[in-house]
């Protein structure tokens, strides 16, 4: 049984990076919950998150291309052209 919530963030740890990935998640924002993971400090919790975190940054590199994409492909407004 693991530790979640504000408490767990607060203790740190395992339990604490856990909490805070959640946390964030619940807020949609992805690029915190992998920083969260990324903190995990030992070796067997990094190895596990090791492919959710692989699928995550993939996720965010497809996110921001497709931003790219949409920002070049899109026309701009008149009022924001040189």
């Amino acid at each position: 049984i693991r530790k979640t919530g504000p408490d767990a963030i607060a203790a740190g740890g395992i339990d604490g990076r856990l909490a805070e990935a959640e946390q964030v998640l619940a807020k949609g924002d992805l690029a915190a919950a992998v920083t969260a993971l990324e903190g995990l400090d030992t070796a067997a919790a990094a190895a596990a998150a090791a492919p959710w975190i692989e699928a995550a940054k993939a996720r965010l590199a497809v996110d921001q291309a497709l931003v790219t994409l949409q920002a070049s492909v899109l026309p701009q407004p008149a009022a924001s052209r040189s």
